[in-house]
């Protein structure tokens, strides 16, 4: 019972409250609650989770950047870049995904910290306050907003191809699909 949380998903300022409980024992109320790697707050926007991985990213970052001082081969940091970094990025975007200009600039942030530690550690020129461009092009990576995008289209395509088998999805997304008479 003890492990038993209540949160509430809504938009107004006032909402009606009641105390729920578990044979006699009151349930206690969270504003956030992280369920399977993921935090959930009271209005799923998920500004907590995307702050939490970004928070998270940049002292693994930090850590890879204090670590491998020595190395000299860019293809070896960007491996790690994916394997510890960007890899908390990947995990269900399809869920905390939100699209918001400012949690995009959020998480582009550590890949852009990222791209100015290779930029200076490997001198590769980089206009001052100017784009990652030539540099995302030469560890071949592309931006995050990107990224994400492409896993939404890939999880549309699993979807829409069947290999998914979900039809409550499929109908949420309106598909009108027509019968063939053989």
């Amino acid at each position: 019972i003890e492990k038993c949380k209540v949160m509430r998903f809504n938009l107004i300022k006032n909402p009606i409250i009641f105390n729920y409980s578990i044979s006699n024992s009151n349930l206690e109320f969270v504003s956030t609650f992280k369920d399977l790697g993921i935090i959930f707050d009271s209005k799923l926007n998920f500004s907590y989770h995307t702050e939490f991985i970004k928070n998270k990213a940049m002292r693994t970052l930090g850590f890879i950047k204090r670590s491998c001082n020595d190395f000299s081969d860019p293809l070896a940091l960007k491996i790690l870049y994916y394997s510890l970094v960007r890899s908390n990025f990947d995990y269900c975007p399809l869920i905390w995904i939100n699209n918001t200009s400012k949690q995009d600039d959020n998480i582009e942030s550590v890949q852009n910290n990222f791209l100015r530690f290779i930029s200076f550690k490997f001198n590769i020129h980089r206009p001052p306050h100017g784009s990652y461009e030539n540099i995302l092009n030469y560890l071949d990576l592309m931006p995050l907003k990107v990224r994400r995008l492409q896993l939404l289209s890939k999880f549309l395509h699993k979807l829409i191809s069947g290999l998914i088998d979900c039809p409550e999805l499929l109908y949420l997304i309106n598909f009108k699909i027509h019968s063939i008479n053989l």
